[in-house]
């Protein structure tokens, strides 16, 4: 495990205090799960995608186009962070900015 206490010289890391307020105990695989609730909650029923179909979706940023778009939004617009967040069952290609 990685506990960091002290000043971090390394100028490519980042530290985060990480703060558990509920009343249970959780692991990283449960923080990450209540992180992301917001965003699997907004997905659903936004589109169904049959195996080898893809889709053209345009994705908002602002806080009344959901946390879904914003996900995709922040997450993908050119940065090619598919192989961080992606998987063999699904990619994601930044198209173009509307900006």
């Amino acid at each position: 495990m990685k506990y960091r206490k002290d000043f971090v010289t390394n100028s490519s890391s980042s530290s985060f205090l990480i703060t558990n307020h509920s009343d249970k105990t959780m692991t990283a695989r449960d923080v990450v799960l209540s992180l992301v609730s917001k965003i699997l909650d907004d997905a659903e029923d936004r589109f169904i995608l049959e195996p080898g179909e893809s889709i053209r979706y345009e994705c908002g940023d602002g806080d009344n186009d959901g946390a879904f778009e914003n996900f995709i939004h922040n997450g993908f617009s050119g940065w090619g962070l598919s192989d961080r967040y992606g998987n063999w069952d699904v990619s994601i290609d930044f198209l173009e900015s509307h900006h």
